[in-house]
């Protein structure tokens, strides 16, 4: 039987522009959600929502990384890839103890910019 949907949980779909999926999770990942739910008294589909927002941030920054490592991409296109402002990517960056790595062309470019 199909659990009716809450009147919040509606609320938050329309005015957020949420789309639904099915997920296959495991079962003591579901007790957690379901135990952190009712603490916070609050929904499941809440804590899920916050849980993939914030998930989905840290495998952004982190595939930024690995493409710009790679040397894949510019940090400029790393910080745009990982939805941070380059300064915000830049601290991202030292975190994981990378530092920038600054070729000919980028050096004259901010020498110019200056």
């Amino acid at each position: 039987m199909k659990k009716k949907r809450s009147t919040k949980d509606m609320y938050q779909s329309q005015m957020f522009g949420n789309s639904r999926v099915s997920i296959s999770i495991p079962n003591d990942l579901l007790r957690d959600v379901t135990e952190l739910a009712r603490q916070k008294k609050t929904s499941r589909s809440i804590i899920l929502n916050e849980s993939t927002q914030l998930g989905f941030r840290e495998v952004a920054v982190r595939f930024a990384i690995e493409e710009y490592q790679r040397g894949h991409i510019s940090v400029g296109r790393a910080a745009e890839i990982s939805g941070l402002g380059l300064a915000e990517f830049m601290e991202e960056m030292k975190k994981h103890g990378i530092t920038p790595r600054y070729d000919e062309e980028s050096s004259t470019k901010e020498i110019v910019d200056e």
